[in-house]
């Protein structure tokens, strides 16, 4: 825009506020791509939402974040911890604004998504989110504190039937199946729980000797279409009530959670390996959380299709169960790398080639990753960059282009997949570019 109208709009915009004509002010400040103070005017104007977006094109992760939480939209809420998470220090920031505000359950899931897990835990807790403290207590080795939250939150209402399955899983992990039998039961028959419960249900009724009740258990959850598979992820849900499954791999700690999955360091009893376990939640075999097994199984037929060396690996996939089992990455993540210290140029260079020439493989397979993004990029105990989290995929075949949609992570994502457009190898490339763009500038 010539300097002569960009002037004449900020009369307008200008104009238009000190006529009290705040809203329309705002729109014209908008559709001039004045977006820092079409974001002000939005919000002064109560039109938080709108508010978030401009600030989010004005490059202003923290304020669009914050907006987002007073408009109430999660859609919003859920792009703008995308975007900041980029950010650490200014991500924390957010948190601190948002939990003065009022907005403590957004506050913890800022926290919880840049890795302050401990804060987070605490603040899901302050904010009577009692499952999700539950869950980053557990993933920082901390169940005594996991099972604190439980108990009080249960305590105060004993009808809050996720606080008290939740409190049953972390109890049966421990070997306490009475108590978590007890916990269980007390949950109605006509409760939508109902199929997370009885997997576990069989579970306590087996430990104890049982076996009349975890027959009828059994059948209860066969009428309701619960599948042996959800009754063994059950077992796995929770940091292991059993200590090896699938028959072969021994559960050595949680190490990372999420609303539908956790994954687990193993060692593999017939190889002697570490591993690595990601096991679906009971409650994502059936129901809405089908999303989350098409994703588990998308990932499963991607590494299948891979043998590149800078990928990481299929060791098994139990489909039945909801878990996939890849090999031990000792090296941890990039985004782990990056949050120690600096990563120097000549390293930053020789990772991204490596996981360009992983998605150059993927690619000449038809298969696009969707999802480049640090915390994506793992590296073995020699140091080599895998490429990892297929769960985003697309793999193509005869009848299908790459879906359209926002699928990915909006820090790394590129502009054809921000506007919902088809992903193509481009779309991956630059999410790489964005990965290595950050390594190099911190």
């Amino acid at each position: 825009m010539p300097d002569r109208d960009a002037a004449e709009v900020v009369r307008r915009v200008e104009a238009l506020v000190a006529g009290a004509r705040v809203l329309e002010a705002a729109n014209v400040a908008a559709e001039a791509r004045m977006h820092a103070r079409a974001a002000e005017l939005f919000e002064q104007a109560c039109e938080f939402a709108q508010a978030s977006d401009q600030a989010s094109l004005a490059g202003d992760s923290r304020r669009a974040l914050v907006l987002a939480a007073l408009s109430g939209d999660e859609q919003r809420v859920r792009r703008d911890i995308d975007a900041i998470v980029a950010e650490p220090n200014r991500a924390r920031a957010a948190a601190e604004e948002l939990r003065a505000r009022g907005h403590g359950g957004v506050s913890a899931r800022v926290l919880d998504a840049v890795g302050d897990k401990e804060e987070a835990a605490r603040a899901y807790a302050e904010a009577g989110l009692a499952v999700a403290s539950a869950d980053a207590y557990e993933v920082i080795g901390q169940p005594r504190e996991a099972a604190r939250v439980l108990e009080t939150a249960h305590r105060a209402d004993p009808q809050d039937h996720p606080v008290a399955l939740r409190l049953a899983l972390l109890l049966a992990a421990h070997r306490r199946f009475d108590a978590a039998t007890r916990l269980l039961q007390g949950i109605p028959e006509t409760s939508p729980l109902r199929p997370q419960v009885l997997p576990l249900l069989v579970s306590c009724y087996e430990a104890l000797g049982f076996e009349e009740p975890a027959a009828q258990a059994r059948q209860q959850a066969a009428a309701l279409g619960v599948t042996q598979g959800a009754e063994e992820a059950s077992r796995v849900s929770g940091d292991a009530v059993e200590r090896v499954v699938y028959g072969r791999y021994e559960i050595v700690r949680s190490v990372a959670s999420t609303p539908s999955a956790q994954v687990f360091e193993a060692i593999d009893r017939v190889s002697g390996q570490r591993v690595a376990v990601k096991q679906l939640r009971s409650q994502s075999l059936q129901g809405a959380g089908r999303d989350a097994f098409e994703r588990l199984t998308r990932e499963a037929r991607a590494l299948a299709m891979l043998n590149h060396t800078n990928v990481v690996p299929l060791v098994e996939l139990v489909d039945r169960a909801g878990a996939v089992i890849t090999p031990w990455m000792a090296g941890g993540s990039l985004a782990d790398l990056m949050s120690r210290e600096r990563v120097t140029p000549s390293r930053a260079v020789e990772i991204a080639c490596s996981v360009l020439g992983a998605l150059a493989e993927a690619h000449r397979l038809g298969i696009l990753h969707r999802d480049v993004k640090p915390s994506n990029i793992l590296f073995d105990e020699s140091g080599v960059a895998r490429l990892a989290d297929f769960g985003a995929a697309h793999v193509s075949d005869a009848s299908h282009t790459a879906t359209a949609g926002v699928i990915g992570t909006l820090a790394y994502m590129s502009p054809e997949q921000r506007l919902g457009m088809s992903a193509t190898p481009a779309s991956d490339v630059f999410g790489v570019g964005a990965t290595l763009l950050e390594m190099l500038t911190g």
